[in-house]
């Protein structure tokens, strides 16, 4: 697939900050006054191509009321541009705990570009009847994922820790998988990636 980059209004690249303990009420703009949830802070109307969402310490649930990582664009979220990535970045590398429930994926990008996941800690959980991912990109092209640690995929299911799906030129540079019982990193129908020096120990799960 291939995406028409969108032209933006003059925008001077902001950076912002989550935190569990923060508020959607906040501003968003410093440590002191972080928002909370995921949601609201990757709106379409609050990230654009430049921005940096810095997340702080601590951990990210459904149970912490943050939720959890998911970006559809152009509906929900915006698209980067080759010139003015939207990044995702621990503000302290593995950190910043996203912990799922096996209910959804993790962090889940769909139809979305240029977009960067640096220095998270992203882990799943075993739910039965539960067919998500720990980690998904769909129909996503020019996303980096860099300095993440996957963990725990669905012990119940054939899935993955890191599944990209019809997702192109995508960067997987220097992530390390645990926990995982098939494929740590599974490309499927996903051309001309580069996946570099990523480490992965099943630790005893039984995996691919």
């Amino acid at each position: 697939q291939v995406y028409a980059e969108v032209t933006y209004s003059a925008h001077t690249p902001v950076t912002y900050y989550i935190s569990p303990s923060g508020s959607d009420a906040a501003n968003g703009l410093t440590t002191s006054t972080p928002w909370k949830t995921f949601a609201y802070a990757v709106d379409k109307s609050r990230l654009y191509p430049g921005d940096t969402l810095i997340v702080m310490d601590g951990t990210y649930s459904v149970a912490a009321a943050t939720g959890l990582i998911a970006v559809t664009c152009p509906t929900g979220s915006n698209n980067g541009t080759s010139a003015a990535r939207i990044t995702v970045q621990a503000a302290n590398e593995r950190q910043a705990l996203i912990a799922g429930t096996g209910a959804s994926a993790t962090v889940a990008i769909t139809t979305c570009s240029y977009w960067s996941f640096n220095g998270l800690r992203i882990e799943g959980a075993a739910l039965d009847d539960s067919i998500f991912n720990t980690a998904n990109s769909s129909q996503s092209d020019y996303i980096v994922w860099y300095r993440n640690l996957f963990r725990y995929s669905n012990t119940f299911e054939n899935v993955h820790l890191l599944n990209l799906s019809q997702s192109d030129y995508c960067e997987i540079i220097e992530n390390e998988f645990y926990d995982h019982h098939r494929a740590a990193l599974l490309l499927l129908t996903s051309d001309n990636n580069l996946v570099r020096r990523n480490y992965s120990n099943e630790r005893g799960v039984g995996g691919d």
